[in-house]
């Protein structure tokens, strides 16, 4: 967004949803085709990229195909149930494929988004292709994970915030506020991606505009607070939508997947001290945290610190 300040405005700027929405989604199909088959050779190094919790993933899908609890609390029920479909049909490794390869997908309409809104169509191109070009993202398609799909998830919601500050529409403004408010609902470390994004839109809807010619102060007035309440409700109900997400015995919560990481990279840095080991470990736990949709709101900034 500084960027957005920096550059100068450029007539490609304005959306024009006939030429656009095409746009963006025609780069989406291409970049994950292309990640998943051409671009991706150039990566590979003849190592699997499965990982040691690829079994988590596929009980989460089972559970989902099956229509019972799963056993794993951080891998989203939200997105366990979307590629439960294709599990069913295809497989399981070829449906968290395909998953994976449509979450790169979204990630390239995502960076169009962004990119339209800062500097111009060309530049939306621009970001969509080269996404291709980091090559952990790019892998990321042949990975059975659901990490392609959360990264989709948070580059659609940066792209809508982007375009809803800056042409504070009603229709971005919302999209963006669904696609932000959607994060803690994938993973539970979209709650951080989400502070990040959700404040554009509601800057966006503070200054929002209306189509057509002059408008009265009145009408300018009724038509923000419309669109800010949208953003409110959004924000409710996608708490409520957290129940689901993330059930109450079962859910893992913002502090379990950090301590996760935590524990992970103090034992690649100390795995000889097993004694320290164990006792960073033992830190590191400390049972509940906060968890989307069920904690007390008010305790997320305790959560962050």
């Amino acid at each position: 967004m500084v960027a957005r300040f920096a550059l100068p405005r450029v007539p490609a700027a304005g959306w024009r949803a006939v030429v656009d929405l095409p746009l963006a989604l025609g780069l989406g199909a291409a970049v994950s085709y292309l990640s998943a088959d051409w671009f991706a050779r150039f990566y590979f190094q003849g190592t699997p990229l499965g990982g040691p919790d690829f079994s988590t993933y596929c009980q989460a899908v089972q559970a989902a195909m099956d229509h019972v609890p799963s056993m794993n609390p951080q891998r989203a029920t939200s997105v366990a149930a979307l590629i439960a479909p294709l599990a069913r049909h295809l497989g399981m490794l070829d449906g968290l494929l395909i998953g994976a390869t449509v979450g790169i997908g979204v990630g390239a309409v995502g960076s169009y988004l962004w990119g339209q809104a800062v500097a111009g169509r060309s530049a939306g191109i621009a970001s969509a292709v080269l996404l291709a070009a980091v090559g952990p993202l790019c892998l990321m398609t042949h990975t059975p994970s659901f990490y392609a799909e959360q990264i989709g998830a948070s580059l659609l919601a940066s792209g809508l915030a982007a375009q809803a500050l800056v042409k504070r529409t009603p229709g971005f403004v919302l999209a963006g506020a669904a696609a932000s408010v959607a994060l803690p609902l994938v993973d539970v470390r979209g709650i951080v991606w989400m502070l990040a994004t959700l404040p554009l839109c509601v800057i966006g809807a503070l200054g929002c505009r209306t189509r057509g010619g002059p408008a009265s102060g009145v009408h300018r007035g009724a038509v923000r607070a419309a669109v800010s309440a949208g953003v409110v409700a959004l924000l409710l109900l996608s708490w409520r939508a957290g129940r689901m997400a993330w059930p109450a015995d079962l859910a893992g919560t913002l502090e379990g997947q950090t301590n996760a990481y935590a524990i992970d990279t103090w034992r690649h840095a100390h795995g000889e001290d097993a004694a320290n080991w164990s006792a960073e470990v033992h830190n590191c736990i400390d049972g509940r945290g906060f968890n989307w949709g069920w904690s007390d709101p008010t305790s997320l900034p305790e959560s962050l610190q």
